[in-house]
């Protein structure tokens, strides 16, 4: 190893004082709308993992994260390779004008909206992560694209018990990250549980330990299928709903890892859904957050 890697403290005093005092429109990191997710923060450089079991929210919540930053200026591209371009942005037009029927005039200027905005890796099935990495190099140098979300890692052509593929993934995609100071956000699903009450965390991701070992941040989603059972039941029967019942969560923000903030951001957070925009929102009865007004 050179010596000319070795550098005295003093040598980095600019870039200590400008993460103490960032310069005027620069951003230590991106975050959610949400006021109680806030000082969550996506830094350039670094790689988030989002686990989950099947169906309880994590793409949803992560397109909302996608519309948040879109909002602030920043452009994000999406490889669903679980969902078709056309079911994602369907989603995602419901979750900016906060509406489940908007008018075609207002779904179409909302997609032009997001145009400069978002981009959309046009692909669904196993995926040749070599052409995906070089794509991503490409948007993030020539069209400064900011954001990066892979769902998910089975569909990166790696087998499930292969965890050294693995390991070497999740570290080309932290190299990615770190190189083109972009952030990167990667999708990993659970291992399944015994029953959907008991919501997973770190150590639940299905696969290597790496994954989460070598990520920076680490979330899991989980969705209270319990209360709504319990909801749709007293719905049926024209009860009302005690507020008990109405105040617990419909979903569950867990984050365990925060590289920058540590336990200053770490912890579990509830959330409730507003089902006809698809967005989380913070209280039930809160209104949902209008990104696109034509």
């Amino acid at each position: 190893m050179s010596t000319d890697l070795l550098k005295r403290a003093s040598t980095f005093t600019g870039e200590v004082l400008n993460r103490f005092y960032p310069a005027p429109g620069e951003q230590v990191g991106d975050t959610f709308s949400l006021g109680k997710l806030r000082h969550i923060l996506f830094a350039p450089g670094e790689l988030s993992v989002w686990t989950g079991l099947n169906g309880h929210g994590k793409s949803l919540l992560l397109n909302q994260l996608a519309i948040d930053v879109a909002k602030e200026g920043q452009q994000v591209a999406i490889a669903s390779f679980e969902m078709s371009a056309k079911r994602t942005l369907y989603r995602m037009v419901r979750q900016a004008v906060g509406a489940d029927q908007p008018a075609d005039w207002l779904i179409t200027q909302c997609l032009q909206w997001l145009d400069d905005l978002m981009w959309i890796y046009d692909h669904t099935g196993t995926v040749n992560t070599n052409d995906l990495l070089k794509t991503f190099h490409k948007a993030a140098t020539e069209r400064g694209v900011a954001h990066f979300v892979i769902d998910s890692l089975m569909k990166c052509g790696i087998a499930e018990d292969d965890y050294n593929a693995q390991k070497a993934l999740v570290d080309r995609l932290q190299n990615f990250a770190q190189t083109d100071g972009i952030h990167v956000h990667l999708v990993a699903h659970s291992r399944k549980k015994n029953n959907e009450d008991d919501a997973p965390g770190k150590m639940d991701v299905k696969g290597s330990g790496a994954i989460t070992d070598l990520a920076d941040n680490v979330f899991s989603v989980w969705r209270n299928k319990g209360k709504e059972a319990k909801v749709q039941q007293l719905a049926d029967t024209k009860q009302t709903i005690p507020d008990e019942l109405r105040n617990k969560p419909d979903a569950i923000l867990d984050c365990s890892k925060h590289r920058e903030l540590g336990g200053d951001a770490e912890g579990r957070y509830g959330l409730f859904y507003h089902r006809a925009s698809m967005q989380f929102i913070e209280r039930p009865g809160d209104l949902p957050f209008f990104y696109f007004e034509a």
